[in-house]
């Protein structure tokens, strides 16, 4: 195996790396595996916590923040693994004691805790959709009395304003479009009068030339030129009243030109006014401002929860998803002390680590000793005599 990659395993897994190099290939292995789970829970965690963080900060702030809490939950969950020293399969003498399985309960339990800490980060952002509409349906009833009032006030600006040059507007854009009905319907009127009057005018030379018919101006020639002078009276009658109509067009152009110059001046006013107004409704101290934090989070998933439609559904699917996390958060854990495979290279350790202690024990007793030696011993000196 790869000695880079395996003193890398050793850093990682809290091994020596000298007693890993003496064992065999199947101990390697399992200090890489065992390397490989804690990068892999490393991971998890970093990425359930930045999606925690990154659900009320930018990504680029939640990232670290993510990173940090995924180190020292993999820094308090190796060091728990580490200090399991009980040898496992064929090379275990006797049973668990109580003692080493109350270890293992609180290294779970603690597992467990940092495990429900980060699942709550992820269940956040999963509902963060829901939990959102949740906070701005509460803050709009917070706020439905404030934003009640300045809407009023808003209405009563609109109407100061451009209210009553709206009004005006409208009334001549509607006495235009009925003038230029009117003027449709007249220019029809005369269209026809027209053709009558010319209809008339063939038919009355007819009767007076006689053709195909007798010459002279007889009753039919009279009758003729009746119709005639009625359809000539009706062109002059439209005539003069489609005048009148235009002239009045004109004047109803002209005013609501000046009436739109009017509105869109006022109109300026008006949305510097409500500028104004939307600043005074955000200083206003009745009104509670919007807020995102981890706590409020958390108290509107728990709404969301005893909510009489969604709330069965939101609770199964926050237990589906804390499960998941514990299951991936206690993975290592497992492996190392309740997965362990036989391990000569623990039985290397737990050896040198007794030889060197007795070592050490050693050396301690001699230097004391030789302390004890030298206190003892009398400190003389040679004279001369006289």
């Amino acid at each position: 195996m790869n000695r880079t990659f395996l003193f890398f395993s050793c850093y990682i897994t809290r091994s020596d790396p000298n007693l890993c190099a003496q064992s065999n290939c199947f101990d390697q292995i399992t200090i890489a595996a065992n390397a490989i789970a804690i990068l892999t829970l490393a991971v998890v965690s970093t990425l359930a916590w930045t999606v925690f963080f990154a659900s009320f900060l930018s990504t680029w702030e939640a990232l670290p923040l993510g990173f940090l809490c995924a180190l020292i939950i993999v820094q308090v969950e190796a060091a728990m693994a580490a200090s399991d020293w009980e040898l496992a399969g064929v090379l275990r003498h006797k049973a668990p004691s109580i003692n080493y399985l109350s270890r293992v309960t609180l290294r779970m339990l603690i597992a467990w805790l940092l495990a429900q800490a980060t699942a709550v980060g992820v269940t956040l952002n999963l509902y963060s959709g829901a939990i959102q509409n949740r906070m701005q349906q509460k803050l709009t009833e917070q706020n439905a009395e404030v934003d009640k009032d300045y809407a009023n006030r808003r209405d009563e600006l609109r109407s100061r304003f451009i209210g009553s040059i709206e009004r005006e507007l409208k009334e001549a854009q509607d006495a235009r479009d009925r003038s230029e009905e009117s003027l449709s319907q007249l220019q029809v009127k005369k269209d026809n009068a027209q053709d009558r009057s010319g209809t008339m005018y063939i038919e009355a030379d007819r009767e007076k030339r006689g053709l195909d018919r007798p010459a002279g101006e007889g009753k039919r020639y009279n009758d003729a030129k009746r119709h005639q002078d009625v359809a000539e009276r009706l062109i002059a009658s439209s005539t003069a009243e489609i005048n009148r109509l235009q002239a009045s067009l004109e004047l109803l152009n002209s005013l609501i030109e000046k009436l739109l110059e009017q509105k869109r001046l006022q109109t300026v006013a008006l949305q510097e006014a409500e500028e104004a107004l939307e600043k005074e409704k955000l200083h206003d101290p009745r009104r509670i401002a919007k807020r995102d934090d981890p706590l409020l989070r958390w108290i509107a998933l728990q709404e969301l929860k005893r909510d009489a439609v969604y709330g069965q559904a939101v609770e199964q699917f926050d237990w589906l998803a804390k499960i998941v996390l514990v299951t991936f958060e206690l993975m290592f854990l497992l492996i190392k002390v309740v997965f362990a495979p036989s391990s000569v290279y623990l039985v290397r350790l737990i050896a040198q680590t007794k030889l060197e202690a007795a070592k050490v024990a050693a050396e301690l007793e001699s230097e004391l000793s030789d302390i004890n030696y030298k206190r003892r011993r009398p400190d003389l000196r040679v004279v001369s005599g006289k």
